[in-house]
């Protein structure tokens, strides 16, 4: 690419089903996660091979449909109705993530976004169950519901964004967007676009609202939106 133009185009077979994330690693080269496995591209041979991860515990039949790589050099898989998967730095090794909470089983979600915040927590959205905190410097998590809050939201968690005061905003698919506070505690932002399905926050601190076929400007102070 030259100029943000490209100059070159090549195709690329992919063994393992259609790439989902994109993850440098390093100055060499970066992995490609993909439905069913791991790639990695070489800048020096420009070529894709096997990234050598060992996935056994997947057992094949989990669809990767997310991944982060945090801070620690941990790399976490999000899966379709499997659940989490982490490969620990220094490891080839995936093993599934369990959690110490009895009312929310982790281990059949189905996660679409993990999102790694400035204390080094993540946070996983999970399909119609709601948001799943992993704490780094504790063994513990918490799960924040919108059921349990009195909000029947009827689709899923589909993005999410870091807010002010610790809080974590969110898009719900059909029904808008939602600000999870430090505590907890769920509501619903004013003036959003019901069919927004992600929310960006960038450097400068300004929101983004996205669906199909718009973006928009977006302020959770005010509720406005700009086109």
């Amino acid at each position: 690419i030259k100029d943000g133009n490209p100059t070159e185009f090549k195709d690329y077979e992919s063994p393992c089903g259609p790439p989902m994330s994109f993850i440098r690693t390093d100055n060499r080269g970066f992995i490609i996660i993909c439905h069913h496995g791991i790639l990695r591209y070489d800048y020096s041979t420009g070529e894709i091979d096997d990234a050598g991860y060992d996935l056994s515990v997947l057992s094949g039949k989990a669809s990767i449909l997310q991944a982060r790589l945090d801070r620690e050099g941990n790399l976490y898989l999000g899966t379709a109705g499997n659940g989490l998967y982490v490969i620990k730095k220094g490891s080839i090794s995936a093993e599934i993530v369990n959690s110490d909470n009895n009312d929310f089983d982790l281990t059949s979600s189905n996660i679409n976004d993990i999102m790694e915040d400035k204390d080094g927590n993540l946070w996983v959205s999970c399909y119609k169950k709601g948001l799943f905190q992993m704490s780094q410097h504790k063994d513990l998590f918490e799960s924040y519901t919108f059921e349990k809050q009195g909000h029947s939201i009827g689709s899923s968690v589909s993005s999410l964004a870091i807010g002010d005061d610790n809080s974590i905003l969110c898009t719900v698919q059909n029904s808008g967007v939602y600000r999870f506070d430090e505590k907890g505690k769920v509501s619903p932002m004013p003036n959003t676009l019901p069919t927004a399905n992600n929310i960006y926050r960038d450097k400068r601190g300004q929101y983004w609202l996205c669906s199909e076929n718009k973006v928009n400007k977006y302020s959770p102070s005010t509720g406005t939106m700009q086109t």
